[in-house]
């Protein structure tokens, strides 16, 4: 209570009246607080629900650009090795003798060491995905046969192909060079030598028998030679040499042989699906003496990808480009019988004048729901059109095929 005093009077002023006037001009009830924090949160709901679906679009939308990226460079990178495919193992005719120089090497056993250690036939088990051959290379050894591209169908672990991919890459000679005289076993007789360079790898092949096709070996000229007209023989040395790879002595072979040049880094590889849905290529010469964790082998390619698939293309009138139809790789076509090693087999493998690549690829963003198909269909412009079943369907998927002609192929 406060007293005053004027004209002696009391005048009395409550301090509770002064205080419940203030409050009455500047404060908030209870029930307004309550309504102002309903609302706030209602905004904020609604705002986290719009960055809740614009953020799942976005990733949506990435993991899509990833497969599509991805999928557009496995196509590319497959193109290039298929379309390069038999580069220096078929060929023009040889002019000093007249032969065909595909006639001895298509079909044959390769036989090759690396830094003295065998690698073709290769162990009896290769590195996952390619542990699961099918035959004939389900033996031990494993006895690879050359070849431009094999198919190998069903043989990685979802069920779906392996490419098997061979060719050289010299860029002097796409023909063999006949032997003047029986090789050594450090030395190449030959007619000439203007088809080899220091380092090159070289395959060596003699005649088939009428039954079967002879084994190859794949040799080395020695780093330090220096090619000089006139000459005719070639030094052998370097990391895939070897005077012997097993029990094929490089004397062995007749003076009705032929040395083909392979260049320096020649491909010997297999294209498979593995774990964690990535295309792996695996190198069967093992040019890398040494595995490391920056360079396996065998070494991941492309990731994403669910699975791949392959069809042959062939020509059932030779030398008729209109009558391209295409093929499983099973029956006349499977591995087991082009890789029987018959000149019946290398007839039909001259057949082969296009790859048709089917890649399926798969996000690696689990969707709340199922947002794809129960399966997937490749091929669906040629008359035998594969079906893929899909486990996983809160996943996205994309399809990718290639047309890949080969043009070594072609040529003969």
């Amino acid at each position: 209570m406060i007293a005053l005093s004027r004209n002696n009077q009391r005048i009395v002023a409550s301090p509770i009246i002064r205080l419940g006037s203030l409050r009455r001009q500047f404060g908030l009830s209870l029930v307004e607080l309550l309504v102002a924090l309903i609302i706030g949160l209602l905004v904020s709901l609604a705002v986290y629900g719009v960055l809740t679906t614009n953020e799942g679009y976005k990733r949506t939308t990435n993991s899509v650009n990833d497969i599509d990226k991805a999928g557009t460079y496995a196509s590319y990178e497959i193109d290039q090795a298929i379309r390069s495919a038999g580069s220096g193992l078929i060929g023009g005719i040889n002019s000093s003798s007249g032969i065909q120089s595909a006639g001895y090497s298509i079909g044959c056993q390769i036989n090759a060491s690396n830094t003295g250690t065998q690698v073709l036939p290769a162990p009896a088990t290769l590195p996952t995905p390619f542990n699961n051959l099918p035959a004939p290379l389900n033996g031990a050894p494993i006895n690879f046969r050359l070849a431009p591209v094999i198919i190998l169908a069903g043989a990685a672990p979802a069920g779906d192909d392996i490419l098997v991919v061979m060719s050289g890459n010299s860029g002097l000679s796409q023909t063999g060079t006949k032997f003047s005289n029986i090789p050594t076993a450090t030395t190449f007789n030959l007619t000439n030598v203007a088809d080899f360079l220091p380092s090159d790898v070289v395959l060596v092949v003699k005649p088939p028998t009428p039954l079967a096709m002879s084994p190859c070996l794949i040799e080395q000229v020695d780093p330090a030679f220096v090619p000089a007209p006139g000459a005719s023989s070639v030094p052998l040395a370097g990391q895939f040499y070897s005077a012997n790879v097993n029990g094929n002595a490089l004397t062995g072979y007749p003076v009705t042989s032929y040395a083909m040049s392979l260049g320096q880094s020649p491909t010997f590889n297999l294209f498979g699906v593995g774990t964690n849905n990535t295309l792996y290529k695996y190198d069967l010469l093992q040019q890398q003496t040494i595995s490391t964790v920056n360079n396996p082998n065998p070494s991941p390619f492309v990731d994403r990808v669910f699975q791949m698939r392959a069809l042959y293309g062939i020509y059932t009138t030779p030398g008729n480009p209109a009558t391209l139809t295409w093929v499983a790789p099973t029956g006349a076509y499977s591995a087991a019988t082009l890789l029987s090693g018959t000149p019946a087999a290398n007839a039909t493998i001259s057949n082969i004048k296009a790859i048709k690549i089917g890649i399926i690829m798969q996000t690696s963003l689990p969707e709340k729901g199922n947002v794809s198909a129960n399966s997937i269909q490749l091929f669906t412009s040629t008359p035998i059109p594969v079906t893929v079943n899909l486990a996983a369907l809160n996943y996205r998927y994309r399809t990718f095929e290639v047309t890949v002609p080969l043009r070594n192929a072609l040529m003969l």
